[in-house]
């Protein structure tokens, strides 16, 4: 993940969401791969940046990273994406001292020689399970003939705007839980990943009732809060997977899963592949 500068690279043509989409899905637009993979952050781990020429992506498998770009900041925790834009300055550090895993992919895109990028500097999604699935796909499915890879890629990368741009217009801070409710609700989910718990056990939590609080909840979040929960444990349980020896009835057991069937078609849903083949997968990446 080494950083690059620009080095005499024309001003990014910048496109409206709806025109970069288009022009994304047009086979006359380059569109090479940078880098992309998996990383495991360690305790101080921090990404700065000067301006940059590509499109880079960053989703977060577990633990937590703060998000600088200009005067804007913002966290990024399990389940959450972030699109920073070229010709911006940003920059990523880890929050907590567990080891935290994240999931990064650059790209440049251009027409006629000339980078393009949508409007806003900076495209983030708090925690959408949809979007996450569509970010991990994007990294190497040897599976594939080198023929489709460029096609799925694109296909790939519009799905994932789609689902971006569309939480940028969901009205969360109108609509959705205040800020001490989402942390309520995030903290408890975090403390209680590997015990059994209800969505009303959550909301009484919070100090809401459970029908209003799910609706408060996929408003800020943009998924139900079982789908949110379901996302963030087995994101957890693919860290384990990547960086521990644990078998993966253990790893299911320590997630608070009884049924290893079950918790392997969760998973499978999530992540895209079952739990052993998922290792598998990273085991070659690295």
């Amino acid at each position: 993940m080494a950083n690059s500068k620009i080095h005499a690279v024309p001003k990014p043509k910048v496109l409206a969401g709806e025109a970069f989409l288009r022009q994304l899905l047009n086979p006359h637009t380059v569109c090479r791969v940078v880098v992309m993979g998996r990383q495991t952050l360690n305790e101080g781990w921090q990404l700065g940046s000067g301006m940059v020429a590509e499109h880079r992506i960053f989703g977060m498998e577990s633990g937590a990273v703060t998000c600088h770009i200009g005067d804007r900041q913002s966290s990024l925790r399990p389940g959450g994406l972030v699109w920073f834009q070229p010709g911006e300055q940003y920059n990523l550090t880890q929050e907590c001292r567990e080891r935290a895993r994240l999931m990064f992919y650059r790209i440049f895109l251009s027409v006629r020689q000339r980078p393009i990028r949508i409007k806003p500097p900076l495209i983030e999604s708090p925690a959408n399970p949809h979007a996450c699935t569509l970010m991990s796909s994007l990294l190497p499915d040897h599976s594939l003939a080198d023929d489709y890879e460029p096609l799925r890629r694109r296909a790939l990368l519009a799905a994932l705007l789609c689902h971006l741009l569309s939480g940028q217009q969901r009205p969360t801070l109108q609509e959705g839980l205040q800020l001490q409710q989402r942390q309520l609700a995030l903290s408890f989910i975090h403390q209680n990943m590997s015990n059994r718990f209800t969505i009303d056990d959550l909301a009484r939590h919070v100090g809401l009732n459970s029908a209003y609080f799910t609706r408060r909840f996929k408003c800020c979040f943009g998924a139900t809060p079982q789908a949110y929960i379901k996302s963030v444990r087995i994101r957890a349980a693919a860290a384990l997977l990547a960086e521990s020896k644990q078998s993966v009835s253990q790893i299911a057991d320590q997630m608070g899963y009884e049924d290893i069937y079950f918790f392997s078609r969760q998973f499978k849903e999530v992540m895209g592949a079952s739990p052993l083949h998922w290792r598998k997968q990273v085991y070659r990446s690295r």
